[in-house]
């Protein structure tokens, strides 16, 4: 899963901000960096799989259709988790759902950080926004916690760079005021021939990269390839079969595999937002905290670090 990577670090405005974000959220975090993984396996068909897992082999060769398919995979996982709250018909209970929004004009809507009205609401976060929320005082809102989302609301027009934003952008460590806004204090950024403004954070990119070809990831997709009826029996079966070379320094059991890749088949597509459901879709796990002051990214674990965080997350590892 190495080479669409790749290309966040050389191409970063090929990227969709969402993806972007993500990558940055999960980086530091051994054990969202599983999830991660997990849920893109889950979520890409076989054929998609078979793409990612060639993408991953070349290690850094740069290959935008990689990217774009990462991004067109990942965006699956918003549409499942947006339709539970989008089967909701009825605004009482909408409202009565931590996860969920009533939107006079779209109905039932899955949480997001501007659905915080006030200061406690936002810093609580009770709809679990993955990003985190930071309460913008200059503008009065609820935004996410990201260096390019804390000051949103703060200028007029399309302006990103007005003196408010610039003071937002200043509370919180991490995060500075460049040629395109609030961002990342890691970020750097040139101006080219036009006088536009370029910004990347190489080291990011090559730091993922790194992690997401550990062996950890290089397992958990073995498992998913090669499937035609998926189920947790399939994965055991693989982890001593197709995928003992990659699977066996790693996964040392069967109740390890359950941890790596759960105990359900993959999901199935979001249904359509015409069905209705009667169930409060589950909240968000938030990845970030909420109204910090310091958003300086941690050191990027290594690859036995994440073995260590997998083993110390799976409370029934081989029996113990």
């Amino acid at each position: 899963m190495a080479s669409f990577l790749t290309m966040f670090a050389l191409l970063p405005v090929v990227v969709a901000k969402p993806l972007e974000d993500e990558l940055r959220r999960v980086m530091t975090d051994p054990q969202q960096l599983v999830r991660f993984a997990k849920e893109t396996a889950e979520l890409a068909t076989p054929e998609e799989r078979e793409l990612l897992t060639k993408a991953l082999l070349r290690r850094r060769e740069a290959d935008p259709k990689a990217m774009k398919l990462l991004g067109e995979v990942r965006a699956r996982r918003s549409r499942r988790l947006s339709s539970g709250c989008q089967g909701i018909t009825n605004e009482t209970m909408c409202n009565s759902c931590i996860a969920c929004n009533w939107n006079l004009f779209f109905g039932c809507q899955p949480k997001s950080c501007d659905s915080y009205t006030n200061e406690t609401e936002c810093c609580a976060n009770a709809g679990g926004m993955e990003t985190g929320c930071f309460w913008n005082s200059q503008a009065g809102r609820c935004n996410s916690m990201t260096c390019d989302n804390i000051a949103a609301g703060s200028c007029d027009g399309g302006n990103k760079t007005c003196s408010n934003a610039s003071q937002v952008c200043g509370t919180v460590q991490g995060c500075t005021m460049g040629c395109q806004g609030c961002m990342e204090s890691s970020m750097t950024c040139t101006t080219d021939e036009n006088g536009g403004c370029n910004c990347e954070d190489p080291a990011a990119g090559m730091a993922m990269i790194t992690m997401l070809s550990c062996p950890l990831m290089d397992c958990s997709l073995c498992l998913k390839d090669g499937v035609d009826s998926p189920s947790l029996e399939a994965f055991k079966a693989r982890r001593t079969g197709a995928c003992d070379a990659k699977c066996s320094n790693v996964v040392h059991c069967d109740d390890e595999v359950e941890c790596l890749v759960g105990n359900q088949a993959p999901a199935t597509p979001p249904s359509s937002p015409s069905s209705v459901t009667t169930e409060c879709p589950a909240p968000g796990t938030v990845g970030m905290p909420s109204c910090v002051a310091n958003l300086v990214a941690a050191p990027s674990p290594t690859c036995p670090e994440m073995c260590a965080g997998f083993e110390a997350s799976c409370t029934k590892s081989c029996g113990a």
